[in-house]
């Protein structure tokens, strides 16, 4: 009988400024040394089954338990851990899993000698050619899951959610879910030095579509230059989609 193919890792590897990271950072500075034992424990939770795991009530009750925590502090670190994009938020929201590009990513190189290492279920890679290297069978199955999530994402979050375009909502409702829009997926654009303010969203809006401003800002947030280079949002946003118009 075939030895069934293992999934999960006996070990993993952990960067040396993992602790320094801003994300880490902000869960210490929150919930202290237990912040970072949680947001550990999660990592060795995630690996030993792959490349994520599904945040149950079991789940949690064994984090406490094993930590001395409440299962409450176990919630609270790892709903922050989400918001501040340390787990992705779409997959969390949807069906409670854990997961993300990087821990993917490092699970594909730790697992690189082993068949079919990586099924693509939750999938977060979109660079083909990182499943092409250590999945050749896998090629298709990769990009039609790739496809189905983005299909699934266009249908379960649309990028223009209509309590923002409805006419019924009031534009300071308006504003502040945009502002948690950003909050949620373009952190580093919301801890600028100058954020978006409610009469320059209203602006924004007048001019461009929802889903231009919300791709701009993503792309602004993934910029890693953002903050040292810019202080508005606002301003930034105008150059961006300035080129964007020109180029």
């Amino acid at each position: 009988m075939a030895r069934p193919n293992k999934i999960g890792l006996d070990y993993f590897p952990l960067d040396v400024g993992f602790f320094e990271d801003e994300k880490m950072l902000a869960i210490s500075g929150e919930f202290a040394v237990k912040g970072e034992i949680i947001s550990l424990r999660l990592l060795c939770e995630i690996y030993r089954n792959g490349y994520f795991v599904e945040y149950s009530e079991l789940l949690k009750n064994k984090l406490a338990r094993l930590g001395g925590l409440s299962g409450g502090l176990v919630d609270e670190v790892v709903s922050k851990l989400v918001k501040y994009g340390f787990f992705d938020g779409s997959l969390f929201s949807g069906e409670n899993i854990l997961t993300s590009k990087g821990i993917q990513k490092r699970y594909i190189v730790a697992s690189k000698r082993r068949e079919n290492n990586l099924c693509c279920q939750y999938c977060l890679i979109t660079d083909v050619s990182v499943c092409k290297n250590y999945l050749p069978d896998k090629d298709n199955v990769c990009k039609n899951e790739q496809r189905k999530r983005k299909e699934s994402k266009v249908k379960e979050i649309p990028p223009s959610p209509p309590p923002i375009e409805s006419d019924i909502v009031s534009e300071n409702s308006k504003f502040k879910m945009f502002q948690d829009w950003i909050f949620e997926n373009a952190p580093n654009v919301a801890k600028m030095n100058e954020p978006f303010t409610e009469e320059q969203y209203t602006k924004i809006r007048e001019k461009y579509s929802f889903q231009f401003v919300t791709t701009l800002i993503s792309e602004m947030h993934n910029w890693k230059d953002l903050k040292r280079k810019n202080i508005s949002a606002y301003l930034t946003f105008l150059n961006w989609a300035k080129r964007r118009k020109d180029g």
